[in-house]
């Protein structure tokens, strides 16, 4: 297991954030963590081998990590065990005292410090090997961490800051949200991460519709929309996506997660994984020409407890509004 850190960065906007490197690390068979040098990282993944970065959300501690990013290579290999991929867990420096008895501004500064990320996480995208496709899984916060890095790579501005030689990086990409923390416009043209979708080939949303986290989500400032991790986009954003909503999915897999919130909730839903392999590990004839999920695919799963017909499964996809 790969690890990527910005912990000893800053989080926010300054000159030194432009010229620091991330830290990079690889855990053994006992957990424990050992240094590399970026250069050694970057050499070190085989070339047309898939990469599936992880990132985390809020409130996780450098101790926590390595039960975490345990979970999360269990979880990735058990989408398709016969296949090969090589996975990076990013972490950044999510964990914080509350600063006051009203959450809502706690969840402002995590949302703030989540999305500048994005700098360092598009920087280390653009470094990595070429033709290995990639697959960008978050998690809460790391979910507003991963739209902030693909609005950078497609040419867009993130609290001041343009990534330079945005267009270098030519990999294929694609992204699965769970418990996204992401106001459901913020796709939509001219909004926070309207360059986003550009440079994606496919966003697959996993929306929960009684995550009790995200419940509060609307009340952390006036006007607030809602999140996507709980309500998903509607039929206003999919009409103002125009052509670029063929590029985004939804699951509802409130089922399966119920009233959760964390990793864990979503980590041992093995079965989640498989149904989602085909997307995370790029294998192509498992998708249509749009690049979305076949329904061929979807009824080769015979999951109980339908949500909505006339599929079987319960891991309904939401259909776009053409």
């Amino acid at each position: 297991m790969r690890i990527a850190s910005s912990r000893s960065l800053p989080q926010h906007a300054t000159r030194q954030c432009q010229q620091k490197s991330l830290s990079f690390y690889y855990t053994d068979v006992n957990s424990s963590f050992h240094s590399i040098n970026p250069n050694s990282f970057y050499q070190s993944f085989q070339p047309g081998v898939p990469i599936c970065i992880f990132v985390h959300g809020s409130y996780m501690n450098w101790e926590d990590i390595p039960v975490d990013s345990a979970s999360v290579r269990q979880w990735v290999q058990a989408a398709l065990p016969q296949q090969q991929t090589q996975i990076i867990y990013y972490t950044w420096h999510s964990q914080m005292s509350l600063t006051t008895v009203l959450p809502h501004i706690d969840t402002s500064l995590l949302g703030h410090k989540s999305a500048f990320n994005g700098l360092y996480l598009a920087r280390m995208i653009s470094q990595l090997p070429q033709n290995c496709p990639i697959t960008l899984i978050g998690h809460s916060f790391g979910c507003r961490t991963i739209s902030s890095a693909l609005h950078l790579l497609g040419g867009g501005e993130m609290q001041g800051i343009r990534l330079q030689r945005a267009n270098q990086s030519q990999h294929r990409i694609r992204v699965l949200f769970t418990a996204a923390p992401v106001d459901h416009n913020w796709f939509n043209p001219n909004e926070r991460y309207s360059n986003a979708l550009k440079r994606a080939e496919h966003i697959i949303n996993l929306k929960t519709r009684k995550d009790w986290a995200l419940s509060l989500y609307p009340f952390r400032r006036l006007f607030s929309r809602r999140s996507l991790g709980r309500r998903g986009w509607s039929k206003k954003d999919y009409i103002a996506m125009g052509e670029l909503r063929h590029k985004i999915s939804e699951y509802d897999v409130t089922c399966r997660i119920g009233t959760g919130h964390g990793w864990p909730f979503y980590a041992k839903q093995h079965d989640l994984a498989r149904f989602l392999g085909k997307y995370i590990y790029f294998a192509e004839e498992q998708y249509d020409k749009e690049g979305e999920v076949s329904q061929q695919s979807l009824r080769q799963r015979s999951t109980p407890v339908p949500l909505r017909p006339p599929l079987r499964e319960n891991y309904v996809r939401i259909r776009s509004r053409h």
